[in-house]
């Protein structure tokens, strides 16, 4: 059960580490899913191998903000106090709901001018998971993603909204799922075409459209949806990436050994059978930091080319009714925690 405590700053910071006082952070669904327990078996088996890199017990949630430099480790070269940034704290570190954050040089840059800390602190978290499936995992970068056949399912949610930003952007013809509700929002970022899953029949719609290049699942969709193919270009392969894979899941039920090797077992054993009975390219997507990424995004703030999509604005006080919407779902962009009421 999450639970508010005080606790002592650091008192000398590692050569390449920076501590942040926290104006913004956002919350995602990671955040509501590690209150249940979920990683916690994973946690603490790979804190048993390495005591000196993991945080102990109560974990500060939170995996991204915005704030100010207030203090830099003697190796950091590419901040400096008093500089407005943002980032992501690394995921085996502690999270930024707390009013410091302690981080790498390499999780954080410096954040949009342009931008308020609010709606700053609604990019880095989603963006950087989007970065990782599609330019990491699935190879789409600015000089080959023109013309692609993307399909972002939840385009109204962070990482849907984001993602349909930066691959309209790169020139991409973007599909995307929501909710009747949504669909103007997600025509506004700029999504070619949209499938209301409420109302539309998703398969028969998917058999009568060319088969997509890359689909980016960000909400954990039936892959029934997606195995049938197109009757049109059906000896082509789609790129499917989910960012629910369920590495942690299998983990938390089975323990770290047998969990591990079968989460290997059940990768494989889908990546095999999607590739022959159905043309996917199947593979798991994980958030990871990227300064450069970010630098770059700041980019695309700058000229105006991305927007934030905000939700909702919690002050930091009602952090428990800000995970109670994040609870309740369908979301439209991002729910942001003030951390003004504290000063």
């Amino acid at each position: 059960m999450p639970k508010l405590e005080q606790i002592k700053l650091p008192t000398s910071l590692g050569t390449n580490e920076i501590l942040v006082q926290v104006k913004a952070a956002s919350l995602n669904p990671i955040d509501v899913k590690m209150t249940q327990g979920f990683g916690s078996v994973l946690f603490k088996g790979l804190r048993k191998l390495n005591r000196s890199t993991l945080p102990e017990f109560p974990v500060i949630l939170g995996r991204d903000f915005s704030g100010i430099v207030v203090k830099t480790g003697s190796h950091v070269t590419r901040l400096k106090e008093g500089d407005e940034v943002w980032g992501t704290p690394a995921v085996w570190k502690q999270g930024s709901f707390a009013e410091y954050c302690l981080v790498g040089q390499d999780e954080i840059a410096l954040k949009p001018k342009s931008l308020s800390y609010v709606e700053a602190v609604s990019f880095p978290y989603v963006y950087l998971t989007m970065w990782a499936a599609l330019c990491n995992v699935c190879g789409l970068k600015q000089e080959n993603a023109k013309g692609k056949r993307i399909f972002i399912v939840g385009g109204s949610g962070g990482v849907g909204n984001i993602g349909i930003q930066m691959m309209k952007e790169w020139g991409a013809h973007v599909t995307t799922s929501c909710s009747t509700d949504a669909i103007d929002l997600v025509k506004k970022l700029g999504a070619d075409d949209v499938i209301d899953y409420k109302t539309e029949d998703l398969v028969k719609r998917l058999k009568n459209e060319p088969r997509y290049d890359v689909i980016l699942d960000s909400v954990g969709t039936n892959l029934e949806y997606f195995k049938s193919g197109s009757k049109r270009s059906c000896n082509k392969t789609s790129k499917y990436v989910t960012l629910m894979p369920p590495l942690l899941d299998i983990v938390d039920e089975s323990g770290l050994a047998l969990g591990t090797l079968a989460v290997v077992n059940t990768f494989l054993r889908k990546a095999v059978t999607l590739r022959f009975q159905s043309n996917l390219d199947y593979h798991w997507g994980f958030f990871r930091p990227n300064s450069n990424a970010l630098n770059y995004l700041n980019e695309l703030v700058t000229k105006g080319k991305v927007v934030p999509v905000i939700d909702s604005v919690f002050p930091f006080h009602s952090l428990p009714e800000a995970f109670e919407k994040m609870n309740l779902g369908h979301l439209r962009g991002k729910i942001v925690v003030d951390y003004e009421s504290l000063r």
